[in-house]
């Protein structure tokens, strides 16, 4: 252990029996971990920044210097490089301009005799079509005729079975409206005597509703007399 690691261990077993190991802590990480002479002041960081002014103007000032140096070879390069490529692009625009014509002309006889040989095959094409739509146009007519001829006898067969199904339909349907006729007059005329009954239900209590409004019309003719006397003889 150095003698700076022995003063930090003493210092730190002496706060914290003095203050305690979490206080102790926090001192300790406050405290520079190799003396306070290792630390940066002010004046050094002031030292510093000038120091690195005049490194940076000196840098600068040969960097500005390289700089005009390159501009110079690259301009001279550039038109060194231009005048090449000029001389280069003329001679390539010369090669290209003859192989296009070359090609133009191999070009324009090739497509003589593809234009040749595609007449020809297409002559030829055209032929084998026809004939191979006259003998489709054969064949369509001879299956559509016997396609017409077997929907002729389905369809003849359906419309047999089906008027024989609408005579049974109509007989069923018949019957049921028959059945539903009955059915129904009979409900109707136990409606109607439940009509009359409720009719006759309703004349009593009619009546009844009338006696009995009448019973309370004369009360209360009778109850209006007695309060008139009442405040009468109240006033008096």
């Amino acid at each position: 252990m150095t003698p700076l690691e022995e003063q930090r261990y003493l210092m730190h077993s002496a706060f914290r029996e003095t203050h305690g190991e979490e206080v102790a802590g926090v001192i300790m990480e406050h405290l520079p971990p190799s003396g306070w002479s290792h630390l940066a002041s002010r004046d050094d960081t002031t030292n510093l920044r000038v120091q690195l002014s005049a490194d940076m103007e000196i840098l600068r000032a040969d960097i500005t210097s390289d700089m005009q140096m390159l501009r110079v070879e690259l301009r001279g390069e550039m038109a060194e490089l231009r005048g090449e490529l000029r001389g280069e692009m003329q001679t390539l625009r010369a090669d290209i301009t003859a192989d296009m014509q070359t090609l133009r002309s191999e070009l324009r006889g090739e497509m003589a005799e593809l234009r040749g040989e595609l007449r020809g095959d297409m002559q030829t094409l055209r032929a084998d079509i026809t004939s191979d739509m006259q003998m489709l146009r054969a064949d369509l007519t001879a299956d559509m005729q016997t396609l017409r001829g077997e929907l002729r006898g389905e369809m003849a067969e359906l419309r047999v079975e089906l008027r024989g199904e609408m005579q049974m339909l109509r007989a069923d349907i018949t019957s049921d409206m028959q059945t539903l006729r009955s059915e129904l007059r009979g409900e109707m005329a136990e409606l109607r005597g439940d009509m009359q009954l409720l009719r006759s239900e309703l004349r009593e209590e009619m009546h009844k509703l009338h006696v009995s409004g009448l019973r309370w019309t004369v009360g209360l003719v009778f109850m209006g007399n007695a309060a008139l006397l009442a405040v009468a003889s109240f006033l008096n």
